[in-house]
């Protein structure tokens, strides 16, 4: 995974996933996405956390890396952590408040993207007034 600036970067010990962890909410090629809860603040926010599904290690330097694989199942895990990185960066310039609010990168224990968890139905309702404002 690219180098994450530190301002994104969440320890994992603020993030829990749901008790439920066997059934995620949504699932891809790359990564699983459950249901967890974000200590930020001295306030406990629900949110979604996206998981990479590829096996990755530490470095004595903190760097992250993949294990030591061969072939199709490196490189699958190689692009799974450049697309999860890819759209950690992205989200990170997103601030709009018709857009996902993202919170940070979690490195520590599995590669994981925290974001605002909601559903779009509630969302789309709460906000269908300004939907298309500033487009």
């Amino acid at each position: 995974m690219q180098q994450v600036p530190e301002q994104w970067l969440i320890k994992s010990s603020h993030v829990k996933l749901a008790k439920d962890k066997q059934k995620p909410i949504s699932t891809g090629n790359f990564a699983d996405v459950y249901l967890g809860t974000l200590q930020r603040k001295r306030k406990n926010l629900i949110v979604a956390v996206k998981m990479s599904k590829a096996t990755i290690r530490r470095s004595a330097t903190h760097s992250v890396s993949i294990s030591t694989m061969t072939g199709d199942d490196q490189t699958k895990d190689e692009m799974s952590l450049n697309e999860m990185s890819n759209e950690a960066m992205i989200m990170s310039l997103m601030h709009h408040t018709h857009v996902i609010e993202f919170f940070g990168v979690s490195l520590e224990k599995a590669a994981m993207i925290i974001m605002e968890y909601c559903l779009w139905v509630a969302r789309s309702i709460s906000r269908a007034n300004g939907l298309c404002t500033g487009i």
